[in-house]
Parts: C-alpha cells; sequence; structure tokens
C-alpha cells in the first residue's frame, strides 16, 4: 500500500480504517511529516516492508519488535538521533536503512552500520566497558542582578 507524500501529511488523515487491511505486506508512509510511528502501522502482523522515509521521525520505538514478519524498514531522510538498544537483535533479520539520520548513538558510520548488528551491539558494549565518559553540558542561568547566578556557576565548576 503506497500513502506517500499526503497533502499536509499523513498527520491529518485519520488511519485507524486501515485495520481492518490485515494482510497488508509492504506499507510506503514516505514524505508524510511524520514525527511518530503510527500505531496502526503495528497491526499489521505480516508487514515484510515498511518505508518510513523523508519524514520527521526523531526515535525508532520499541513496538518494532512485534513486526515479526518484517524484512526490510526504511527509516532513511529522518531526525533519529538514538538506535534502541533493545532494536540490536531484531537488526539480524531486517534490513534497516538509517541514512541521512543524525545518529549518535552509535554514530552513522558504514564499518558500523555496514556490518550490520555485531558491529552495533559491539559499539553499545564499548561504552559500558570504557571508563571514559565524555559528557559536554550548557548551562544558563537567568535571574535578577545578585540573585547568586556567578556564585553557583563558580560553585558548579569548582572554583
Amino acid at each position: 500500500m503506497d500513502i506517500c507524500h499526503t497533502v499536509g501529511g499523513l498527520n491529518h488523515v485519520d488511519l485507524e480504517p486501515m485495520m481492518k487491511l490485515t494482510h497488508i505486506e509492504k506499507l510506503y508512509l514516505t514524505g508524510n511529516d511524520l514525527v511518530d510511528v503510527p500505531d496502526v502501522v503495528f497491526s499489521f502482523s505480516h508487514l515484510e516492508v515498511l518505508d518510513l522515509s523523508l519524514n520527521k521521525l526523531k526515535y525508532v520505538p520499541d513496538d518494532m519488535l512485534s513486526l515479526k514478519d518484517l524484512e526490510e524498514l526504511n527509516m532513511s531522510h529522518n531526525l533519529v538521533q538514538v538506535w534502541p538498544y533493545t532494536l540490536i537483535p531484531w537488526m539480524t533479520s531486517v534490513k534497516i536503512d538509517m541514512f541521512r539520520n543524525p545518529l549518535c548513538v552509535p554514530p552513522w558510520t558504514w564499518e558500523r552500520w555496514g556490518e550490520g548488528a555485531a558491529a552495533v551491539q559491539a559499539f553499545y558494549k564499548s561504552l559500558l566497558n570504557d571508563n571514559l565518559v565524555n559528557l559536554r553540558m550548557t548551562l544558563v542561568l537567568l535571574g535578577n542582578s545578585f540573585a547568586g547566578k556567578t556564585s553557583l556557576s563558580r560553585a558548579l565548576v569548582g572554583e
């Protein structure tokens, strides 16, 4: 079923009637400005191909595990920053396209994604075994004059 590039995006379309279509094997939801994967998608137990490319998705839901027959997932050209650790075992049976996402965890490199689940899992294990954690944070303190902003910021950095 092809529901690509719906005018106004799928966020303005009721997908519930699709639940009656129980034997959908291919679903193309490309370019619909989706910010979440519609819940109705997870009711298609026979789904083999799911194309969610060119949307505004920020995460990959754990509900993907319910798609037991899925062979291909295209989530390219979205806003996903983290691949969930819980979906790593699922990667061995599904061809996944995450190209053009701002992936940070694990970082998008061909070595990591091209080698599949084992390389992604090795990345996560390296995080657990690494004693050096590099976190960076920016703090902006707002308030009235003489409220203690400078004292607080100095205390936080150990001055």
